[in-house]
C-alpha cells in the first residue's frame, strides 16, 4: 500500500510518543537509499528511513541488516553531527509526505545546535536531507539533485533547502469553505472516485475511493460544495 500523507499523519502521531527525547546512539546506511537510526530511551529502538523509489517509508524495525565495510559519505556526515544528539521534535508539512525530525546536538565548536533530518516520501523523488536549522542550509542529501535534473530546486551541500512545489489542495484539518470552493471549481467537471485525492493534500487514490463510496452513501452523489465541506469536516475533524 502506498504511504499517503493522511496515513503518514497518523504514523507520525504514533512515532512521536516513542522517539521524542530519545538519543541517537548509532547510524547505519545498509542500502544506498536507506538509513537506520538506533535510538536510546526507555528502551532501544531502531528507526528505518528509506528513500527507495519503489517503497519509501519510515517505521521502526527489528530486522538485522549487513552494513558496508566502508560507510557512505552521507552516513559518515550524519554520524558526525547527529550521534549523541537528542530528538526534540517530529513534524509534518501540512498533510503532505514530508517529515521533519529535529535533533539537538553540539556543533564543532561545542555550542548547542539544531539539525533537521528531512524525509520526503514521494516515490522516485523520495529523499533524505540533513539541514542546519539556523540558516536552513543543506549539509548533505542521500540523493543529490542538480539543476539539470530539476528546474525548480536543487539539493546538495551548501544550498538553501527549498520545499518541493506546493499544491493548491486543502489541508483537511485546517481549511475554509472558500478554500474548498476554489479547488472544487477546477475539477467540477471531472467528478469520479479520484475526487478526494484531487481536493485534499495527503489523500491517495485508495483512500479517495473509500471516501467517494462513503460520501455517496450519505449524500447520494449530490456533489455540491456545502455537502463536500460538511463531509470532509466530519471525517477529519
Amino acid at each position: 500500500m502506498a504511504l499517503d500523507g493522511i496515513y503518514l499523519y497518523s504514523l507520525i502521531n504514533e512515532l512521536k510518543n516513542s522517539i521524542i527525547n530519545t538519543k541517537i546512539d548509532k547510524i547505519n546506511q545498509p542500502e544506498k537509499d536507506e538509513i537506520i537510526l538506533t535510538l536510546r530511551g526507555k528502551e532501544q529502538k531502531k528507526l528505518l528511513i528509506s528513500s527507495s523509489s519503489n517503497y519509501p517509508r519510515i517505521h521502526f524495525t527489528t530486522v538485522v541488516k549487513n552494513n558496508p565495510l566502508q560507510p557512505p559519505v552521507f552516513c559518515m556526515l550524519l554520524r558526525k553531527y547527529l550521534i549523541g544528539g537528542r530528538i526534540i521534535n517530529l513534524s509534518q508539512e501540512s498533510t503532505d509526505r514530508i517529515v521533519f525530525i529535529d535533533i539537538e546536538n553540539k556543533d564543532e565548536l561545542g555550542f548547542d545546535s539544531i539539525y533537521t533530518l528531512i524525509v520526503e516520501i514521494m516515490a522516485r523523488h523520495s529523499n533524505i536531507t540533513l539541514v542546519r536549522k539556523r540558516d536552513n542550509k543543506v549539509m548533505e542529501s542521500i540523493k543529490h539533485i542538480t539543476a539539470n535534473k530539476n528546474s525548480f530546486r536543487v539539493l546538495y551541500p551548501g544550498v538553501t533547502y527549498v520545499l518541493p512545489p506546493v499544491s493548491n489542495k486543502i489541508n483537511p484539518f485546517n481549511f475554509s469553505l472558500n478554500d474548498l470552493s476554489k479547488n472544487f471549481k477546477e475539477i467540477n467537471e471531472n467528478i469520479n472516485d479520484n475526487i478526494f485525492s484531487l481536493l485534499i493534500t495527503g489523500v491517495g487514490k485508495n483512500l479517495s475511493k473509500y471516501l467517494f463510496f462513503k460520501f455517496n452513501l450519505i449524500y447520494n452523489q449530490n456533489f455540491n460544495i456545502e455537502n463536500l465541506y460538511n463531509f470532509i469536516n466530519s471525517i477529519f475533524k
